[in-house]
């Protein structure tokens, strides 16, 4: 099998002291191929670099730049210009797979790849933006909250001010795509209209679009007046159409719409709110023990099982949890159905695709909560990190992504 690298950023449990004192550390390994490598954040008095190669053996520290645990997990950080930022005490951190050095003094978070650049946000509302990886200049700064919404390689969305906001590759200064707008928590983008979840006073939250020419527009009022329909849903584009979950009193469930459609289509009952993953141009979700995929104009039973959730796709197939008893057991869908892949002795957390492979915090094997990984038809636990029973606690998983 092709030994690939990631950069995967996990964190342990911070209350060990001796947590790797008999993990191998190199303090000056050669360069990681950076094309696919691991990033792993682990609580050792702090946090601190590690990469691996999904084994044990290729489990090390690359630097020993502490990561400050006072405002929890911490991020993963983002990969940019053949290197890997993230922040660390207070800081701007990076890494060139061979050792972490600090990059800029300043209390970062929020690392975002768009529009050929790197951004993060400062406390309490600025927008930073470093083009050339180097150093880094403000490009917006608000008193309030700065939300950042969409990311690609075409430009950065964000919400500021009252207004819509965006940043292409060639602009100096960011534009506003509408005004008068309170609260945006979640924007996608189907063909060339925005969409997005936006607050006014009169209606609550509910679904807006923007075409992209500064004008703004409520796509409708599921539950009229100024009660929310949309409180805590994600927004998915699969195939040619939105989902989202929504409240309209008289039922809740999932909706959906394409780019010229005047009003979403009521579409299937669902919990309030349940989790929407893409699987290529079908939009998966559980609900009642029971695994649905939504596509065109249809909704399809594809699995039952008890306590569904945790979908992820790797290698373009649906990968999910049941709760079984005081299992929890990892299922793929596959053209022939669910397939069972591996049970473990507790919850599984974090389960997040990482390129070609799942990794999540898995328990089993007389072993404690511990970073796992499937990849192809193989379930492998990368490292027992905190010896026996014990648990280092893995979360925030992310891959190194060559951005030039």
């Amino acid at each position: 099998m092709h030994r690939s690298f990631f950069f995967l950023v996990f964190a342990a449990a911070c209350g060990r002291t001796d947590l790797l004192a008999d993990a191998p550390v190199v303090e000056q390994p050669p360069p990681l191929e950076l094309r696919r490598t691991v990033f792993m954040a682990v609580a050792d008095r702090a946090w601190r670099l590690f990469a691996t190669d999904g084994t044990a053996d290729g489990t090390r520290a690359i630097g020993l730049v502490n990561v400050d645990t006072s405002g929890g997990v911490p991020e993963p950080g983002q990969s940019f210009g053949g290197r890997h930022y993230f922040p660390c005490a207070g800081a701007l951190c990076v890494s060139d797979g061979a050792t972490s050095t600090r990059f800029l003094d300043l209390n970062a978070h929020r690392l975002t790849v768009a529009a050929g650049s790197l951004f993060f946000l400062t406390d309490p509302g600025t927008l930073w933006r470093s083009v050339d990886g180097q150093s880094a200049a403000v490009v917006h700064s608000s008193p309030g909250t700065v939300s950042l919404l969409v990311a690609n390689e075409r430009a950065l969305v964000f919400w500021a001010d009252g207004a819509l906001w965006r940043i292409t590759p060639g602009d100096r200064e960011p534009a506003r795509v509408g005004d008068h707008l309170e609260r945006v928590p979640d924007a996608v983008e189907l063909g060339d209209t925005l969409f997005f979840v936006g607050f006014d006073p009169a209606h609550g939250k509910e679904l807006w679009k923007s075409t992209g020419a500064g004008a703004l527009e409520r796509v409708t009022d599921l539950t009229p007046g100024p009660a929310s329909s949309l409180s805590a849903t994600e927004l998915v584009v699969a195939g040619d159409q939105l989902f989202f979950v929504a409240n309209s009193r008289q039922r809740v469930g999932l909706y959906s719409m394409r780019e010229r459609d005047s009003a979403p289509t009521f579409r299937h009952e669902a919990w309030w709110y349940p989790q929407l993953t893409r699987v290529g141009a079908e939009c998966a979700f559980a609900w009642d023990d029971t695994l649905w995929l939504a596509s065109g104009d249809s909704v399809r039973e594809a699995a039952r099982g008890a306590h569904l959730w945790a979908l992820s796709v790797a290698r373009g197939k649906l990968h999910y949890t049941s709760h079984e008893g005081a299992s929890d057991v990892l299922w793929r869908l596959d053209e022939s159905g669910p397939r069972e892949l591996h049970r473990f002795s507790e919850q599984l957390f974090s389960v997040t695709s990482v390129d070609d492979a799942l990794f999540f915090r898995g328990a089993g094997d007389s072993a404690g909560g511990e970073p796992w990984m499937v990849r192809g038809e193989e379930v492998t636990r990368i490292a027992d990190l905190a010896a026996g029973s014990a648990s280092s606690t893995p979360a925030n998983f992310r891959a190194f992504t060559s951005t030039r």
